[in-house]
């Protein structure tokens, strides 16, 4: 049904199109000849009548509202638009609409953002010049998807459900018959028959994927058991079904996750049942109705077996829902991947009570299950190089804290990492430096810079020698996750940030040999604050930015400034990789070491927190409590 906010809207549109919603969508009566479309149908009538009217597009979740992105071009324009999504979780509100500098759009003359009851959302938009409503779909959801990569080759998607495949990435939909000289797609990905999917005269390539909805009409007629290991899973939309909103603050114990005789679905011990969506298409408002249990207990047995419900379990996964076994995973659950498996299968409940093992848990499922089942991943087997390459700019006046700093920019487990080692007042022939410079294993440059220059300008000199489409700053006495660079990359990606970082909660107080955390529970969160010694962003921004302000102290403060001043969105990801070194003398920060003692939620003795993140150890201290 629509609801009831937008049924005015609705007996006004000429055209109504509507996403998610399936057979449960139903329109007000209306005998003046308004289109109403299923926009996930195969062949959806597009075109709106001749004359006056306004057109509304609603969404059932803003995961279903970033599907019909690719179907954009081949929407309907108006004077009147109206672009809704019934149920948004509050992490995915937009903040700002990125409408296209173009003539059409010069004529708006409103523009409205409006909340309606619940979690209704959308935006309204008013012009004397007829504009494209797929244009105004673009706007709302450009913010988050910034950061989905290179455009090219471009992706086209034609047949029943084939959005599905393409979801979270640049794509567009097209149709059987297309008929335009200028090849509309690169690679196409068809659910139908491949002897019918356009190719240009053999331009394009084409990939055949099954129709993903094929299980929801008998879930045992999908089986994945014959060939679990090579199942074709549609990719997870990173950018709306991700580890946004995760929190350490649950009032839910556990909830399970089994079949119904239709579909997944969410049994708790109140009693709640809500089922998921039956093709497996797990959606942004789907994951913030879970985060609010401390785990959610999978009832393999209970199903038979389908993509659909693989594809339920990746989603769940890829959003960090700390996801646990009842009994081992059975073979036809092989298609998730072994390292998601292992994940899932280590823990019990009572595990996660503690909510730092759980959070751990839950970053460690994330990163497996991104990395195998997100869109990006996806989109990297169909494309050859155009991956994030990352430039760690290290700045260091002290020799004797480099052997350890460089080990570990060894150890980060992305592959196409750099370091930009800055001598800011110590010469490389220092036989100290000499000596830890020559253990790195990655690529290494190094920037002499004079002890007389301003600690900001030092690192512009060094960021300006990167060659990486990112850049890293670390601090040299400070210790990291061989996953931080990695967590970064995957966080700028689904979060649409232009600066990720972390925030301190893991502390080492060298003058009472005590590491501590200091626990916030809004991590996987947007911010106006971020560690110094965390910060990544893409480097042709950095230097569009002009850079660090030339300053002797705070020059992360200018930077952050600086993102959030051009609308720039600044994200923070779990804090589990990250260590602060507290040393007892030689710090900037001039405060007491007993700060970072009150308020602790966890203590450890020595210092040895540190040794374990580079180890990857950090459960070890996660269970010594």
């Amino acid at each position: 049904m629509i609801p009831e906010h937008l049924q005015r809207l609705a007996g006004d549109a000429a055209f109504i199109g509507h996403a998610g919603f399936g057979r449960r969508f139903a329109a007000p009566p209306s005998d003046d000849g308004t289109v109403v479309a299923d926009l996930d149908g195969e062949a959806p009538e597009l075109e709106p009548p001749d004359g006056v009217g306004g057109i509304l597009l609603i969404a059932r979740t803003t995961t279903d509202l970033h599907r019909l992105a690719a179907l954009g071009p081949r929407l309907p324009a108006g004077k009147r638009l109206v672009v809704a999504v019934a149920d948004m979780a509050p992490q995915h509100r937009p903040t700002s609409i990125a409408l296209p500098p173009t003539p059409r759009w010069s004529s708006l003359v409103e523009l409205r953002v409006l909340r309606g009851p619940d979690a209704h959302w959308r935006v309204e938009a008013r012009l004397d010049r007829p504009a494209p409503v797929g244009e105004l779909i673009g706007a709302v959801v450009a913010a988050r998807r910034r950061n989905l990569g290179p455009r090219a080759p471009r992706i086209g998607a034609v047949g029943p459900n084939a959005a599905h495949w393409t979801t979270g990435l640049h794509a567009v939909a097209l149709t059987a018959d297309e008929t335009s000289e200028y090849p509309d797609a690169d690679v196409v990905v068809t659910t139908g028959d491949p002897a019918h999917a356009p190719t240009w005269g053999g331009h394009a390539a084409v990939l055949e994927r099954p129709d993903p909805a094929g299980a929801v009409r008998r879930p045992t007629a999908d089986p994945v058991h014959d060939d679990p290991f090579d199942a074709l899973i549609p990719p997870v939309d990173e950018c709306t079904v991700n580890p946004v909103g995760f929190t350490t603050a649950v009032g839910g114990g556990t909830a399970e996750l089994r079949f119904d005789g239709r579909t997944w679905a969410l049994f708790d011990d109140g009693g709640n049942y809500d089922g998921l969506p039956r093709d497996g298409a797990v959606t942004d408002a789907d994951v913030h109705l879970i985060r609010g249990y401390e785990s959610l207990r999978v009832d393999w047995d209970s199903h038979p077996g389908s993509t659909a419900g693989v594809r339920t379990v990746a989603a769940l996964a890829a959003a960090g829902v700390p996801l646990v076994s009842r009994g081992p995973a059975p073979m036809w659950a092989a298609a998730l991947g072994k390292d998601v498996l292992s994940e899932i299968d280590r823990y019990t409940p009572a595990d996660l009570a503690d909510p730092f093992p759980r959070e751990l848990h839950s970053v460690r499922l994330r990163r497996a299950a991104l990395d195998r089942h997100a869109a990006y991943a996806h989109a990297g087997r169909l494309r050859s190089g155009g991956g994030a390459s990352v430039s760690v700019v290290l700045c260091t006046r002290r020799p004797e804290y480099l052997p350890a700093i460089i080990d570990q920019v060894n150890r980060q487990t992305h592959p196409e990492t750099e370091l930009i080692a800055v001598l800011h007042g110590v010469p490389k022939e220092t036989p100290a430096i000499a000596a830890a410079l020559a253990t790195a294993t990655v690529p290494l440059t190094v920037v002499e810079v004079p002890g007389e220059t301003v600690f900001g300008e030092a690192l512009n000199r060094g960021f300006r020698a990167a060659s990486g489409t990112h850049v890293a700053k670390f601090d040299d006495d400070d210790w990291y996750s061989p996953h931080h660079l990695s967590d970064l990359l995957r966080a700028e990606r689904y979060s649409g940030a232009a600066l990720v970082g972390a925030h301190t909660e893991l502390v080492h107080v060298e003058e009472y040999d005590r590491t501590v955390r200091k626990q916030f529970q809004d991590a996987e969160a947007f911010t106006v604050h971020l560690s110094g010694g965390t910060l990544l962003m893409r480097r042709e921004h950095f230097h569009a930015l002009g850079g660090y302000r030339p300053v002797r102290t705070s020059e992360d403060r200018g930077l952050l400034q600086d993102v959030l001043a051009e609308g720039g969105g600044v994200y923070k990801i779990h804090p589990l990789g990250y260590v602060l070194s507290r040393r007892a003398a030689g710090h900037t920060w001039d405060v007491g070491s007993e700060v970072f003692l009150e308020n602790s939620v966890r203590e450890w003795p020595g210092r040895n927190l540190g040794t374990l993140v580079v180890a990857d150890e950090l459960e070890q201290c996660a269970w010594d409590r």
